[in-house]
């Protein structure tokens, strides 16, 4: 019998060194592996996911919420970026 596995976008990313899943490199490199940089990660793991969608998501919101704020953009704008 095979496992089935479910891929939501809430999955979880593999660092390419370990194998860790995590939703953020950078964070993950600073904790796991601080003798390795974002740079040189990315220079060594071409391609690599960076971020999982879930983290994206959360940035892009993030990021929509304080343009909104600072009233930099308009509210339908802001409404594309999360949905």
């Amino acid at each position: 019998m095979t496992a089935v596995v479910e891929v939501t976008e809430h999955a979880k990313i593999s660092c390419a060194i370990c194998g860790s899943k995590t939703h953020s490199i950078q964070l993950h490199l600073q904790k796991e592996h601080p003798e390795t940089t974002l740079a040189e990660y990315k220079e060594t793991y071409p391609g690599q996911p960076l971020l999982s969608k879930l983290a994206e998501q959360k940035i892009a919101e993030q990021k929509a919420s304080v343009a909104k704020a600072a009233g930099t953009v308009s509210t339908e704008y802001v409404t594309s970026l999360v949905s």
